[in-house]
C-alpha cells in the first residue's frame, strides 16, 4: 500500500486525532514541505486555509490546494515529534530551495544539523537496518534511504 492510500486510509478510520508527521508534495514542482501535527487531520485543514508556513502558503494560496499531494509518513507520540520531524526534513531534503522548509523543524528553533546527528547517528543506523529488511517500507521511502545510506557510508544490501 502506497502513502496516498494509507493516509486516505487512517484519516478516514481514525476515531480521533493522529500525531505524527506528514509530507505535502507540490504536483507540479516536486518540492516539498515535512510538518508535524498532534492532530493530522486538522493541520492539513490548516494548510488548505493557507495557514502557517508563508512560502508554502502562497503555493497554495495561488495554485490551490489541490495541486498538493498530503501523505501521513509516520504516526509517533507527541513527544516524538521533533525528532521526526527533524529526521524526515533531512531524509527528504525538504530544506529551502529544494523544499518548501525553512528550518529543520522543532517549531523553527535554532538548530545545529551536526550535534542532531553525532546524538542520532545510532539511531539512524538502526532505521537502516530495519529498512535493509522490509522490502515494503524500502520501496515507500527509496529516495530518503539512499540519502540515509550515503550520508552513514552504507552501501545498498
Amino acid at each position: 500500500m502506497n502513502r496516498a492510500t494509507m493516509t486516505a486510509r487512517l484519516l478516514g478510520e481514525a476515531s480521533g486525532p493522529l500525531s505524527g508527521i506528514y509530507l505535502l508534495t507540490h504536483r507540479p514542482t516536486g518540492k516539498r514541505y515535512v510538518g508535524q501535527s498532534v492532530n493530522i487531520r486538522s493541520r492539513w485543514a490548516d494548510h488548505r486555509r493557507t495557514e502557517g508556513n508563508a512560502h508554502l502558503a502562497r503555493a497554495v494560496w495561488e495554485e490551490g490546494p489541490d495541486t498538493f499531494l498530503f501523505e501521513i509518513v509516520e504516526l509517533c507520540a507527541p513527544e516524538e515529534l521533533d525528532d521526526r520531524e527533524t529526521f524526515y526534513i533531512w531524509a527528504f531534503d525538504t530544506l529551502h530551495p529544494t523544499g518548501f522548509n525553512h528550518n529543520l523543524g522543532r517549531g523553527g528553533e535554532r538548530f545545529d544539523p551536526d550535534d542532531w546527528y553525532a546524538k542520532n547517528r545510532e539511531e539512524l543506523a538502526r532505521t537502516m537496518t530495519r529498512l535493509d529488511h522490509d522490502p515494503a517500507l524500502l520501496s515507500q521511502f527509496g529516495e530518503a534511504v539512499t540519502r540515509l545510506r550515503s550520508s552513514l557510508g552504507r552501501a545498498a544490501p
